[in-house]
């Protein structure tokens, strides 16, 4: 879905439609369809709350360095609107200056003009090539995708195995 219509993202009822249906065809294959809808909408609650999410050890450490040593952090996300309060819930919001869609190169420039840089001294962290690398090389920024399982061999973008990493490449 998300290749075929990125844009279901931009409506939070298009968004909890789509993650509504997944769920449920899951249930259907698993064998578990007599309670499709009720445990659907159950995953889906879980999803939306800090307590179905377990932040990455590195990533708090990682944002904390890079806000001390003065640079302006944004999220540049295709997620819906509940990622704000799922970022405040975990607890992370607070380190972050901007927020915007993506894999538009827009929504790029758009992060970098509000958080007051040239695309050219801003660097954009992912863990997708095609929508986090690409849209931001487009734009301008210098893309870094972090890559955990070490399975983006050819990735044409900086890879970094962990965000411990990325203050170095700063």
């Amino acid at each position: 879905e998300y290749l075929r219509d990125g844009d279901f993202w931009c409506s939070h009822e298009g968004s909890v439609a789509i993650w509504l249906e997944q769920y449920r065809y899951l249930c259907h294959l698993t064998g578990i369809a007599h309670d499709a809808e009720g445990m659907a909408r159950a995953v889906h609650e879980t999803y939306r709350h800090a307590t179905g999410w377990e932040v990455f050890p590195d990533a708090e450490g990682c944002l904390r360095t890079l806000k001390r040593q003065g640079f302006a952090l944004g999220v540049v996300s295709n997620w819906d609107a509940e990622l704000e309060g799922l970022l405040r819930e975990l607890r992370l919001l607070p380190y972050f200056d901007v927020g915007h869609r993506k894999p538009d190169p827009v929504v790029f420039d758009l992060a970098c003009e509000e958080a007051g840089v040239a695309p050219s001294d801003a660097v954009h962290v992912g863990d997708r090539p095609d929508a986090d690398g690409e849209g931001a090389q487009r734009a301008g920024l210098r893309p870094v995708i972090v890559d955990r399982r070490d399975v983006e061999d050819g990735c044409p973008y900086e890879r970094i195995l962990t965000l411990t990493d990325l203050p170095r490449l700063l």
